[in-house]
């Protein structure tokens, strides 16, 4: 079945033709089980990313946790480090993070007891801050 709309504008009669709305909507769902077709055909070609098991030795770290315990792999932490230097190092690898997320993560590893927290006493400044070492 089909629509005929008559508009007159100005003495203009514009006529346009319009389709059924249920032919549209029968071709609206032919489209969409085309569609779930193809997604299902590239799910399946696509390569998909592989992490590697969590008791694997060649495991993948990411994020700002990921990254220091990356460092920690690497023995940065053989020796106490400030917060200072553990920014400062990964900053020079690239990763560009505030000063306090790389604070959280720290923190974050020493609960998980990855690490060690150390306090020391700045007397010039009158501050206490921490040192992070890697726990034996």
């Amino acid at each position: 079945m089909r629509c005929i709309i008559i508009v007159d504008m100005k003495h203009k009669q514009d006529i346009r033709e319009l389709r059924d709305p249920s032919e549209i909507i029968e071709e609206i769902y032919l489209l969409l089980e085309e569609l779930v077709r193809a997604s299902k055909m590239i799910r399946k070609s696509s390569p998909r990313l592989k992490y590697p098991a969590a008791n694997s030795s060649s495991r993948v770290f990411l994020g700002p946790t990921g990254r220091i315990k990356h460092l920690i792999k690497e023995r940065f932490f053989d020796e106490p480090k400030s917060l200072k230097d553990v920014v400062k190092r990964l900053r020079q690898e690239g990763f560009n993070y505030r000063q306090q997320v790389f604070s959280i993560a720290l923190l974050r590893l020493v609960r998980n007891k990855s690490l060690l927290r150390l306090p020391v006493e700045d007397k010039r400044k009158g501050k206490e801050y921490w040192l992070y070492a890697e726990r034996k």
